[in-house]
């Protein structure tokens, strides 16, 4: 992250008033931010404070930086000149940690070479990396195998809207102010403003806290008060008098206070709410305390002003390094030897970066004054000065990189889609078939998926939009195809007058192939009702929100009047002890369909794959690394209780019937990370779809006889109405 002021010699004390009080310590303050922020993401696993000192500090000097020269005679306010200064800060030192995040990507890790981290990659390009990863329902988290290497650049794009924001505002004020001769200053025009955003945002950010701490923490507009609290600490400094005695204690107490914040406060689960005051009053103690006392002559020091000079560059490094050196290990968490490497490796890398890219390629000239033809200067430079055509060639280069990963996005999506459509021959690849029909299986043939496109090859109804998202309301049923041609999400024998309805979340999703070949050949309507991250319950579930709650309800109300012939849910989720097992709040919804005389089919989730540590793992990564098929997925002990625990529960409701497929996904003492020349699971948790194709027939087998009870019994649509 950033928070320097336009000069990059340091830290500029830019107050409207007071423009060059130099503050060494405030150099200093942003060394100890970012060592904060490494440490506790590589030892400590939580959120330590110090990305919100940053982006207070950023509100600081860079809204000092703006209004100070929007306000000084004779300065041009065209925002072209900030927007390519800013950018030249910015840019080439995050280009160059994306390429070689990127680069080791394509070299070592396919599991990284999907759609969503290709997506990320263009999104970080852009500044849009929160706004992403908040529609890929990515909360944050503490750093693992499973965990985008990119995860961290979300502050860098809220940053960089603000940045922009900042710039227009302020020129468009001067502008204003400027051709009304008005006499008055943008400074007094921005204080007003500053306080509106502040109280606002807080108060956003506390409601969203409430509703989703996932979306809040990425949210700019929830992050906006903790920036344009900084942009307000430059009036305070300037108006507020502080005694001579008191100053010296300030930094002291405001360092204690940000060291404190990653021992006493859950960032990732409190900011940017209320308890973010804390980390940010800290800092705003040590701006206040004028670099007076021991402390903010430690601050001061050349080791910690060396550390602020490289803070940037160090906070883009050190968590695509710790990311990548937990999947070459093969680690979930990383251990002492581990974590010293990756501090000692981003260190390295983050003053090389800041040496001989940042340095030689930000700008160090005066901002131009009106009349002045900064670009003919340029061109000038060009034509007589070695250093500049350097600097050039260097800027085009970062620049053609910068579009070549802006492309991986649509690339990587059209060679899922390419995957997609690829048929597998049914001699090398026969899946589940090897298991229920004996199907041999040859030998050397390569595994599929391949490893950098399983992991976003989903099922139908995902690729079209069928899915309930995070942004819909609580009660949102998802009927039409939102992402092709909002056509209604019905599949199989669309012109059926009888229907079957897959309800729940990813874990009845993943059914979606072998159910839909079903539905066609028995000449029923498939439809369905998804939710991501949602089951169907009735009574609270432990880890399940309330909005799956809500939106349950909805469902048992949809269904009363649609009246379907078969609802098809899954039965069973992973229980405290890593078996799994039917909560109380499945049985209600079924009880409330089986008391329409909704017939109701609960399939057994499929094992989540844990470790002997009981940490989430991707088998498909054990394979790629050498691992044995078999071996490389989960004991079948850790993750399955002896049985189905939904069977006898089913089998009592009138209209319910149990499936379990745990016989074709596990053998009897491992769960086969690959079956039949095809992986399994696409992650941790979730069959793969190609897999599930292939389990088409085995479904037809299991669900033949219970079509057949159901219209036997008189169980159908016809017969209901």
């Amino acid at each position: 992250m950033t928070d320097q002021p336009e000069d990059p010699r340091g830290a500029q004390l830019n107050t409207p008033d007071r423009p060059s009080a130099y503050r060494h310590d405030l150099d200093g303050l942003r060394g100890l931010a970012i060592a904060l922020v490494v440490l506790f993401h590589v030892f400590g696993g939580t959120v330590s404070g110090g990305v919100d000192v940053f982006l207070l500090l950023s509100g600081f000097f860079f809204l000092g930086a703006q209004i100070r020269n929007a306000d000084r005679p004779g300065q041009s306010i065209n925002p072209l000149h900030s927007l390519w200064r800013t950018a030249r800060r910015l840019l080439p030192a995050l280009i160059v940690v994306l390429a070689a995040t990127t680069a080791a990507a394509i070299a070592w890790f396919p599991q990284l070479q999907s759609p969503s981290m290709a997506g990320q990659l263009s999104a970080s390009v852009l500044y849009r990396q929160n706004v992403v990863l908040t529609r890929q329902a990515e909360d944050y988290a503490v750093a693992g195998s499973t965990v985008s290497p990119l995860q961290h650049l979300w502050s860098m794009s809220v940053q960089g809207q603000f940045y922009l924001g900042a710039i227009l505002l302020v020129s468009v004020i001067a502008f204003v102010l400027r051709r009304r001769n008005s006499g008055r200053t943008v400074r007094s025009v921005m204080l007003p403003i500053l306080l509106v955003a502040t109280v606002a945002s807080f108060g956003y950010a506390t409601w969203l806290h409430g509703t989703s701490q996932g979306l809040n923490y990425y949210s700019t507009w929830s992050r906006i008060w903790e920036i344009a609290a900084g942009g307000l600490l430059i009036y305070v400094t300037a108006a507020l008098a502080i005694p001579a005695k008191i100053k010296p204690w300030l930094p002291a107490i405001g360092v204690a206070m940000i060291v404190a914040t990653g021992f006493f406060l859950d960032g990732a689960a409190l900011f940017p709410g209320p308890w973010a005051l804390w980390p940010l009053l800290g800092a705003a103690l040590v701006v206040l305390g004028g670099g007076t006392g021991v402390v903010s002559t430690w601050l001061a020091s050349r080791p910690m002003r060396r550390l602020g000079d490289i803070a940037y560059a160090l906070y883009l490094w050190h968590w695509p390094l710790l990311i990548l050196g937990l999947l070459a290990v093969g680690a979930n968490a990383p251990g002492k030897k581990l974590g010293a490497a990756v501090i000692a490796a981003s260190l390295m890398l983050a003053w090389l970066t800041h040496r001989f890219v940042e340095k030689p390629l930000m700008m160090k000239g005066k901002r131009p004054q009106i009349g002045d033809h900064p670009v003919r200067r340029a061109r000038a430079d060009l034509r007589t000065e070695p250093a500049a055509r350097r600097r050039a060639m260097a800027g085009a280069a970062l620049g053609l990189v910068a579009l070549t990963m802006l492309a991986a996005f649509p690339v990587q999506k059209h060679r899922i889609e390419l995957a997609r459509a690829e048929v597998l021959d049914p001699v090398d690849y026969p899946g589940a078939r090897a298991v229920t029909d004996g199907a041999p299986v040859p030998d050397g043939v390569p595994y599929r998926p391949g490893q950098d496109l399983i992991n976003n090859m989903w099922p139908l109804p995902a690729q079209e939009g069928c899915l309930s998202i995070s942004g819909d309301d609580a009660d949102h049923i998802q009927t039409v195809k939102r992402y092709t041609d909002e056509s209604p999400c019905v599949y199989g024998d669309v012109d059926s007058d009888k229907s079957i309805v897959l309800v729940g979340g990813s874990h009845s999703e993943q059914w979606f192939s072998p159910l839909e070949e079903v539905a066609r050949d028995s000449g029923y309507r498939l439809e369905v009702i998804l939710r991501p991250g949602c089951a169907t319950f009735l009574s609270p579930v432990w880890a399940m929100s309330d909005r799956c709650a809500d939106w349950s309800h909805a469902i048992v109300a949809h269904l009363a009047d649609a009246r379907p012939d078969l609802v098809v849910t899954t039965s069973s989720r992973p229980g405290f002890e890593n078996t799994d097992y039917t909560p109380d709040g499945y049985v209600d919804f079924w009880r409330a369909l089986t008391d329409m005389d909704i017939p109701v089919v609960g399939i057994r989730d499929t094992p989540w794959l844990v470790d002997d540590a009981g940490d989430p793992y991707r088998a498909t990564d054990c394979v790629a690394a050498g691992g044995d098929p078999v071996t490389c997925g989960p004991l079948r002990e850790r993750v399955l209780s002896p049985g189905d625990p939904a069977h006898g529960i089913l089998e009592s409701l009138p209209g319910g019937y149990p499936l379990d497929f745990s016989d074709v996904l596990c053998g009897p003492v491992h769960c086969p990370a690959v079956i039949g020349n095809i992986y399994v699971y696409r992650d941790d948790n979730h069959l793969s779809d190609q897999f599930a194709q292939t389990m088409s027939a085995e479904m037809k087998r299991r669900m033949t006889p219970i079509l057949d009870d159901i219209e036997r019994t008189g169980r159908t649509r016809e017969d209901s109405e």
